[in-house]
């Protein structure tokens, strides 16, 4: 039979036990767009290279393989402030802590205690077929454009822990809506700067490991062994005068860069700070034939867990 690219769905639960697969229910479900799922992440086909007389070669051996996921979701919240949004499990698999304050606020922050890093459980269902994933941690990215909602890109990989024909939860979706990129605050050291766009990746470092007693020949988790979070700005040119933008490049002089509160409702607003950006190059670019300058900074910390936050209130 044939299965409709829209009959899929991603289910996603915090596990208590990292690679203990938690059992997922209708709340789980993730709201995502551009789906994809690789079950040969991280594959070892091995070749054979042995001497004979056909040209062909050997059959290759499986080595073992992960399940990826990659998936862009919506940066919105929860829609009751002090409650976590959808999307705050998968943030904690790459890496980040949460702190709550009850009605109040949930931020998020990345942290460099590899004992502390959490794991997900995910379930991918397309149509009859459910498959799910455990131990899964990743990295993401963030873009938040002018005019437009924010979104987060993950990518996770982890291990099957059960593939079947078998009944998902039935997916109940959120109804939240997430604000556009507007009406922002947004600055560059308390500079008032015109962009059009804000990216920003924490580009974590992923290591499977390798322990020939497991089936697939991994090691017992996914790993993050490092980062470095960067991300790009594409501001207008003003007058060296009110923002020096290449001296500040030539300096190696440290930026703060923050959106302000983004949203006008509690629950569904958001803040992005990176508090010590430095900028790694600066670029000639235009914008509809006005000058901006191409800047990619790089997002540096001064105790392992503050190149950036992600607030929700």
């Amino acid at each position: 039979m044939s299965i409709s690219r829209r009959n899929r769905a991603i289910f996603v639960e915090l596990e208590a036990t990292a690679g203990t697969a938690e059992t997922l229910v209708n709340v789980d479900v993730v709201q995502v767009q551009d789906l994809q799922v690789n079950v040969a992440e991280s594959l070892r086909m091995n070749e054979r290279e042995i001497i004979r007389s056909s040209l062909n070669p050997e059959k290759a051996v499986y080595g073992g393989a992960k399940i990826g996921f990659q998936f862009t979701v919506e940066l919105k919240g929860s829609g009751s402030a002090g409650t976590a949004p959808r999307i705050g499990d998968l943030l904690q698999a790459c890496s980040l802590s949460e702190t709550v304050v009850g009605a109040t606020s949930v931020t998020y922050a990345p942290q460099s205690d590899l004992t502390l890093h959490k794991t997900v459980t995910i379930g991918y269902m397309e149509g009859g077929n459910y498959r799910i994933a455990k131990g899964c941690r990743g990295t993401f990215s963030i873009d938040l454009t002018a005019g437009q909602y924010g979104k987060v890109t993950f990518n996770l990989r982890g291990r099957i822990h059960s593939e079947s024909v078998a009944a998902a939860p039935t997916p109940s979706f959120e109804s939240t809506v997430p604000p556009a990129f507007v009406g922002a605050t947004f600055v560059v050291g308390a500079y008032a700067a015109v962009i059009e766009k804000l990216t920003m990746d924490i580009a974590n470092n992923l290591v499977d490991g390798t322990n020939p007693n497991n089936s697939d020949g991994f090691g017992a988790l996914t790993t993050i062994t490092g980062r470095a979070t960067r991300g790009t700005i594409n501001p207008e040119v003003e007058l060296i005068s009110a923002k020096d933008f290449v001296g500040i490049f030539r300096a190696g002089t440290d930026q703060a860069i923050g959106t302000g509160v983004i949203g006008g409702t509690a629950g569904n607003r958001f803040a992005l700070s990176v508090p010590n950006a430095y900028f790694r190059n600066v670029g000639d670019g235009n914008r509809d034939e006005l000058l901006t300058y191409e800047i990619e900074y790089g997002a540096r910390d001064t105790n392992g867990t503050d190149d950036f936050s992600l607030a929700f209130t």
